[in-house]
């Protein structure tokens, strides 16, 4: 069933949120008219993120950010460069990536392996023939139309602390528990934090509207690593604007507690929106109860791009009023800024947003 929402209107930008429980893609529509991808995922055989370009005739795309290689955020990334003209690519840093290097050393037997090379290999493939970018901290700005969209992480910490222990485990006689288990998918999550520090975040700025899209960034590490090590970095150099006073954030790693950092959220002031792509493998899932009830506190609005019983449960006692009246269709979440930063959102399907 098609995407029931509202598609871009002039002098606006317009962020979709897909996540049907495993995986997450964020699309937005500029005021120029312009698309930006950042991840992709799949969910019953379909490409979500090229699905809803399609239904919209989008046929090309500005840019695609490749936020990490965690299968949730990168799978079916080959459909999308194959379905779409896209112009620019931004990407992880892939030499420091344990999965990346796990996908092309490694028997593919596995279907997460199998899709997270072909992932991988169409990144290449892009790479041979367009415009790609290595992001990282230090990476410049990219203006599209009148958005600027800055990458702020992963921090050089970060990369250095993932190819410590990647050559830890390939140094080694063998190859460590975890990651034999995850190989021989006894273990459905890539062992070890350091995937996703190598998360890239992403500052984006048009007119005064300020958002923040965070991946799987965690508060890991020590000072100078995660939240605490890009807070640290940002006030040094005079970008703490980036993170602060914002309009709209996606939570970080799917509303995990591991992800929730005090100091950055006090910064992030009283949000308008903040939107979550809700993990619904394993016994409890996320987001978590405790992060859910800590967002009232610092969010008008909590959106969910897929809601199952178990978030419902966690988030009745702290969100009571519907924001908006749910739409058919597939699950997903528009959240429409103007200039002047009034926000309106809308859902669909399975997704849902509640007032404070």
């Amino acid at each position: 069933m098609p995407y029931d929402l509202p598609g871009p209107g002039p002098d606006q930008l317009v962020m979709y949120v897909l996540g049907p429980g495993f995986g997450e893609s964020v699309l937005i529509a500029t005021p120029g008219g312009s698309w930006i991808v950042v991840d992709s995922c799949r969910h019953n055989g379909r490409c979500l993120p090229l699905e809803f370009l399609r239904e919209r005739g989008v046929t090309d795309v500005a840019l695609v950010v490749v936020t990490h290689a965690d299968l949730d955020h990168i799978d079916g990334l080959d459909e999308l460069l194959a379905g779409v003209a896209v112009r620019r690519l931004v990407r992880f840093p892939r030499a420091d990536s344990l999965p990346a290097l796990l996908a092309n050393a490694r028997d593919r037997e596995d279907r997460r392996l199998r899709a997270l090379h072909a992932a991988l290999a169409s990144i290449d493939a892009f790479e041979d023939r367009n415009h790609a970018v290595e992001a990282t901290y230090d990476t410049q700005s990219l203006q599209i139309d009148e958005v600027e969209f800055k990458p702020i992480s992963p921090l050089e910490a970060d990369r250095s602390a993932a190819r410590r222990q990647i050559q830890a485990i390939l140094n080694g006689p063998a190859l460590s528990e975890p990651v034999e288990a995850w190989l021989t998918g006894e273990e459905r999550r890539v062992p070890g934090a350091w995937n996703n520090g190598l998360s890239v975040a992403l500052a984006i700025r048009w007119a005064d509207v300020r958002i923040l899209l965070p991946a799987d960034l965690e508060a890991v590490g020590g000072e100078f690593r995660g939240w605490r090590g890009l807070l640290a970095r940002l006030d040094e150099d005079g970008l703490l604007e980036l993170v602060q006073d914002l309009h709209l954030v996606k939570v970080a790693h799917h509303g995990s507690e591991g992800a929730w950092h005090d100091d950055a959220w006090a910064r992030h002031g009283r949000v308008r929106v903040a939107a979550i792509t809700p993990w619904n493998r394993g016994r409890s899932g996320l987001p978590s109860e405790d992060v859910i009830k800590r967002l009232k506190n610092h969010a008008e609005i909590l959106a969910l791009s897929h809601e199952d019983p178990k978030v419902r449960s966690r988030r009745e006692p702290h969100w009571s009023s519907p924001a908006c009246s749910p739409r058919r269709g597939d699950p997903a979440v528009a959240i429409t800024i103007a200039r002047d930063g009034a926000i309106e959102v809308h859902t669909a399907g399975t997704a849902g947003a509640w007032k404070r």
